[in-house]
This record gives C-alpha cells, structure tokens and sequence, in this order.
C-alpha cells in the first residue's frame, strides 16, 4: 500500500528495530512501529529520536533489558536485529518439521506482521496455540568456493510467528515481527533466545598483520547474494563451532596479491553452526568478496 508521492521516514539502526525481532507484542504492547507512526501524522515525518528508547533500554528481552548500543559502548556494533535477521547455511533441511502452507491473504505475495498464516502441521504433529517459531526462507545449495563441494543450504531467518490455534493436522498463526517479507512454503524452527554478542573492540586492523596460525578459512556466502561486501554486511565462513569458532571471534579478512596478504578489512562472529560461522563485517579498507580468505585474530 505504498504509492507514488507518499512520504517515508528511513531511520538509522534503532534498537526498535532489535527490540521488535528479541521481544514480543506481550513485552512491548501496542506501541506502533515506526511505519504506523507515520500513518498516523498525516504525512508529518517522525523524528528517528522519538520512535526509540533514546536511553535504549526498556522492557527488552531477558539478556538485552538495560543494554545501550550506542558507539560509545563496547560490543555496540553487534545489533540484535544483526543476529535474529542473519542467514545461515544449515547442511540439510531435516530440522525443518512445519511448513507454511498458505495465507488469510492469498492475493499478498510477502506477508508481513500482523498477517494470518496457515501451517501445515496441528495439534497431533505437537503444535499448540501460543508455540513460537522462527521463519525461515530457503535461498540456494551452497559451494565452497574453492573446493566446490557443496556446504548446505542457504536459509534467512526473516520472520517470527505466533500460533493461534490448531486442528489436528493444522493450525492457523500470525506474524508478530519481520526482518524481510515470509512466504507460503517458508519453514518453521521453534523460537529460541539467541545469545547477542557483547565484545571490546580490538586493536585497530593493520595492513601488515601476520598470520595468526590458527583458524582460517573463507568466506562462502553473502546476505542477500551480494556481490561485493564491505562495512555493516553480513556474511558467512566456512569455519563453525566444531572448528572451536565461538560468538564474538574475530577475524581478518584477507587474499593474497602478488604474494602478498592483502588485508581487506575485519569480521567478527554472530552466530555459529558446526561448520560454518555468520559474520558481521565491522571494518574495511576495501570491498570483499566470496572466496576471500578469512584469520581468525
């Protein structure tokens, strides 16, 4: 329902955002989100300032209440949206039990909060009214992009969903918070807290750093296929936690030029998978691709 002509605020990166994806309409009320604050003023844009908390803490989710994400504060570049919004290369899809399987609304392609979802799964297959999930949205098989063998799949986590009631083999649920549009034929993984990185920025990233000896690998995947990377993108290594790699590792990111390491900027952990790591790129001194090599720091 956007036209031509009509005014739209684009705010920075408020924690609203985050608090929106961590917390629910239980922990936060009926507070608007910033597109229906600008419904409401007759076209009078909405300072980014008064759509947050500006001490940014509140009534967050249990790990976040109190935290400020502000530059001066360590770990502020790590964003919850960062994390609940990342992608993720899963090896298969067996994890996934529940499917969306249609919408209220068949005449909208991208359903988004507030919309009403079909499952395809009830009360016998150990769905109830009140369960929570994560919705995922498959995007590819992933290759590593030397070895070419293939590392999974590419998954977004995009929505998350409430369920209001079910029959037997069916159940019908709502869409409470978004990070991108969900889908008819996304799947569903029970909502869970996830740990939100809180770090100390290291030493600034030099351009003559040696090797680490220690973990290294590449990058394997971009959010939203990106073609080059650069500062604020999230990506994913082929490095996880079965390689030891933990939430707020960091990494340097490199490829080797004329027999050289060039160093092209510095990444750090979000959230890891046995094999592979999602990754926030919070420094650069030029663009990154896929197939560039990553050091554990």
């Amino acid at each position: 329902w956007i036209y031509p002509g009509d005014p739209l605020v684009i705010p920075g990166l408020p924690q609203v955002a985050a608090q929106r994806m961590v917390g629910g309409e239980d922990e936060f009320g009926a507070e608007p989100m910033p597109g229906d604050a600008v419904a409401d003023l007759d076209g009078d844009p909405v300072p980014p300032e008064e759509m947050v908390d500006p001490d940014g803490a509140g009534d967050g989710a249990e790990g976040l209440t109190g935290f400020e994400f502000s530059a001066e504060t360590p770990g502020a570049f790590i964003n919850p949206v960062d994390v609940y919004c990342a992608p993720m290369i899963v090896p298969d899809l067996d994890a996934y039990k529940y499917s969306i399987s249609g919408a209220e609304d068949m005449d909208k392609v991208a359903q988004g909060p507030g919309d009403v979802l079909y499952l395809d799964s009830g009360s016998e297959d150990g769905i109830s009214a009140g369960d929570r999930f994560f919705v995922h949205h498959k995007d590819r098989k992933v290759r590593h992009p030397e070895s070419r063998a293939i590392l999974g799949w590419a998954m977004r986590q995009t929505a998350e969903l409430e369920v209001l009631c079910t029959t037997e083999h069916a159940a019908t649920a709502m869409l409470t918070h978004n990070c991108a549009a969900a889908y008819v034929g996304d799947v569903l993984i029970p909502r869970e807290d996830l740990p939100i990185p809180v770090i100390d920025p290291t030493a600034p990233l030099g351009r003559c750093e040696e090797p680490s000896g220690g973990k290294e690998g590449y990058l394997v995947y971009a959010l939203d296929n990106q073609s080059a990377l650069a500062e604020e993108n999230i990506a994913v290594i082929d490095k996880g936690s079965d390689d030891g790699v933990s939430l707020g590792d960091f990494f340097s990111v490199f490829r080797f030029q004329m027999g050289q390491r060039l160093m092209l900027g510095e990444a750090v952990v979000l959230r890891t998978e046995r094999d592979t790591a999602t990754v926030k790129i919070i420094a650069s001194f030029r663009e990154m691709y896929v197939g560039d090599r990553v050091d554990v720091k």
